[in-house]
């Protein structure tokens, strides 16, 4: 079923001082934005999602095992399901994460 949905009405999720996240789960994926502030860092983690992350503004460092990615405004990078993965955002930063399956771990909005 179809559903219109307003991601600026979203609730945010305050997941620390410098961190906030949105989403929203459908049948089959999460779509979430992340704003991060300069310096912000998200430790090393993995999970089974799939995972697409699309810099919307800002400058954010991925790293994967000894690979690391910079991402600006436009980039995109596919994170396959169980990848340790870290992010540090280098300026103020917002992206646009897909997750499938969807997060059954977050609360559904």
């Amino acid at each position: 079923m179809e559903r219109l949905i307003r991601f600026e009405e979203l609730p945010t999720d305050h997941l620390r001082d410098n961190v906030v996240r949105r989403f929203v789960n459908s049948d089959n994926a999460t779509i979430a934005t992340f704003e991060f502030k300069k310096g912000s860092i998200v430790e090393e983690h993995e999970h089974v999602h799939e995972q697409l992350t699309y810099v919307l503004s800002g400058f954010l460092k991925i790293t994967i095992g000894s690979q690391e990615y910079f991402l600006k405004k436009g980039n995109l990078l596919i994170i396959p399901g169980n990848t340790r993965h870290k992010f540090e955002a280098m300026e103020e930063t917002t992206v646009l994460d897909i997750f499938t399956p969807i997060r059954q771990d977050w609360r559904s909005a």
